[in-house]
């Protein structure tokens, strides 16, 4: 087996593993999770956001180390399984875009979130500054939706391709 195919599989494995330990997370350890903004397409303004955090009390914490460590380490491993997967099938500048925008579109939805959450280790937003309804974080939550899919489609037209 070749070498990339082996970097393929282990880091789609690992980005598969990593969502389904970030699904269970907030499904079963978060009560506040069906809170959350983002379970749906549906837009959500920018004082959801501030009551998501209020909600979680406590487990405030502990929402953000799984997003910053958790979530940041599945983007890493998707990154590189959508890399991976092009090296060798088609043009690798292609894996590159398809790899890299899905990743900043899901780290600047990250950092958006928590700056508006109040506990983002960059910088935070204050809380009346917070108008916006739609918030503009829906709108970057919609991209990544379509940059994750437009990836994971162009993998599997490539893998249906190579056989």
């Amino acid at each position: 087996m070749r070498p990339i195919n082996v970097i393929r599989w282990i880091s789609g494995a690992v980005a598969a593993g990593l969502f389904a330990v970030m699904a269970v997370v907030f499904l079963t350890l978060f009560d506040q999770s069906l809170l959350l903004p983002q379970k749906s397409l549906a837009p959500y303004s920018e004082q959801d956001l501030l009551l998501f955090a209020q909600a979680l009390g406590p487990d405030l914490g502990f929402y953000r180390a799984i997003v910053l460590y958790v979530d940041s380490s599945f983007i890493l491993a998707f990154v590189v399984w959508v890399f991976a997967s092009h090296a060798g099938r088609g043009p690798l500048v292609w894996g590159a875009v398809f790899a890299m925008l899905p990743a900043v579109a899901d780290f600047t939805e990250n950092f958006m979130i928590l700056a508006r959450m109040g506990i983002s280790p960059l910088f935070n937003v204050a809380p009346d500054m917070l108008l916006a309804s739609p918030s503009p974080t829906y709108y970057v939550t919609l991209v990544k939706f379509a940059l994750f899919l437009v990836s994971i489609v162009a993998v599997l037209r490539l893998a249906r391709r190579a056989s």
